[in-house]
């Protein structure tokens, strides 16, 4: 199993999840979404965005439930919202995309039990 932390718009959210489709189809595993990224309104410098796939009626397991989260983060705290992330991925390997560019890697042999964050956009990773 791996795990995919949306970010940004509908148009990342878009990628961040055909990139995990690509993965999961390639290990023949399944996946969960992260939407603590998203939910948490504890930085100033972010612009603040919403789980937007639903508009797809595209339903996903979540790692935690998008209730759940908006109380955690409630109480505007950087060190508790960092603290929530770990938590939530223990058991997995935090994979952190390098650049822009394709990872040849993780098309040739993606890795399991991994929390994918990055933007993934380039339609080599799920084509």
């Amino acid at each position: 199993m791996i795990i995919i932390r949306l970010k940004g718009g509908l148009g990342n959210q878009m990628f961040e999840y055909a990139f995990a489709k690509g993965v999961t189809r390639r290990l023949q595993t399944e996946f969960r979404v992260d939407l603590s990224l998203l939910l948490d309104r504890s930085r100033k410098e972010i612009v603040f965005r919403d789980y937007d796939l639903d508009v797809f009626q595209v339903e996903p397991d979540f790692i935690a439930s998008p209730a759940f989260l908006k109380q955690v983060y409630r109480i505007k705290s950087s060190k508790l919202s960092k603290w929530v992330r770990r938590w939530m991925i223990r058991g997995f390997t935090e994979y952190q995309e390098p650049h822009f560019h394709v990872v040849p890697d993780l098309l040739d042999n993606p890795p399991d039990q991994v929390a994918y964050n990055g933007w993934w956009q380039s339609p080599k990773y799920f084509a």
